[in-house]
């Protein structure tokens, strides 16, 4: 594995929402399934944006994807990533040539950036004609609504704490990006990148530029 770090040294995050990260979202059967249905190329060059600890990499990987690259503020997420060449930077500063990649994936983590639109440009920067951008964000479901009700009116048990936190340090976040979602397609298109293709997800969507 090889760290590349820009002068931004990665920003540190939240110890406590790091440690429940690596407890929240590890399913790898059900992403393996979203990967999969974004059909992914061996021979493509491809970037994950906010790659986190690196498991979406590592199931590309185990796909048959050799030519990968993750990226992520997070340097202590970055370090458990498995062979896999990474860069610590965020989404309004690639450290990227303009059109050099195939295809990008961003998970999960357009909702945490504001401003949202330079980060979509400097996206739609690094790819090539004819590349693809494909995202997967929550949006604003009946099951997402139920789920942020429980939160203030069932007690967790102890296996589900680890994601009740993770949702609480995020709740203002996922508020206004529920505020913001039926904005977006209409910035990824002023920002380059049409949306080709939707699918409704139980609490997401997936999309493909």
């Amino acid at each position: 594995m090889t760290i590349v770090v820009d002068s931004l040294q990665g920003r540190k995050e939240s110890e406590a929402w790091e440690a429940d990260y690596f407890r929240t979202r590890r399913n790898r059967v059900l992403r393996r399934r979203r990967m999969r249905a974004f059909g992914f190329q061996p021979s493509e060059r491809i970037a994950e944006l906010g790659c986190g600890d690196g498991l979406n990499l590592e199931i590309l990987r185990a796909e048959g994807c050799g030519r990968l690259l993750g990226l992520d503020i997070s340097l202590q997420l970055l370090a458990h990533v498995p062979a896999t060449a990474v860069a610590a930077a965020d989404m309004y500063r690639l450290p990227l040539r303009d059109a050099s990649l195939d295809a990008v994936l961003v998970d999960s983590v357009l909702h945490h950036l504001q401003p949202l639109f330079p980060a979509l440009e400097e996206l739609a920067r690094v790819l090539r004609p004819g590349g693809r951008a494909c995202i997967l964000e929550p949006r604003p479901t009946f099951l997402r609504r139920g789920f942020e009700w429980a939160m203030d009116h069932v007690p967790f048990p102890p296996p589900l704490q680890a994601r009740q936190r993770t949702y609480l340090e995020e709740r203002e976040v996922d508020q206004a990006w529920n505020r913001y979602f039926p904005r977006l397609e209409g910035d990824l298109d002023a920002a380059g990148l049409e949306v080709v293709h939707a699918r409704g997800l139980p609490v997401g969507v997936a999309l493909q530029c």
